[in-house]
């Protein structure tokens, strides 16, 4: 919070010496309202997908392992094979 005759110092003295941007603010109730309201619906779109995104992990995570426990026991035959003959 400024005092009008002091805001254009300010916004040079920002830019100059820290080099940053300040601008002014205005209040408006309707938009704070509209991008509340959108984040809200982001926040409940982004739950959905992280739930589903969740369930799918669960399911890929048991079928790669068992995946992974025949490719090791296939190996396993292969060396057997290679090492020993048949």
């Amino acid at each position: 919070v400024l005092f009008r005759r002091v805001v254009d110092a300010f916004i040079t003295a920002a830019r100059e010496k820290v080099g940053s941007t300040a601008k002014e603010y205005s209040h408006d109730p309707e938009a704070f309202q509209e991008a509340k309201t959108q984040r809200a619906e982001v926040e409940r779109e982004l739950a959905e997908r992280r739930e589903s995104l969740v369930e799918w992990c669960q399911i890929s995570y048991g079928e790669a392992f068992s995946l992974w426990m025949h490719v090791c026991m296939v190996r396993i035959f292969v060396e057997s094979i290679l090492r020993y003959g048949l």
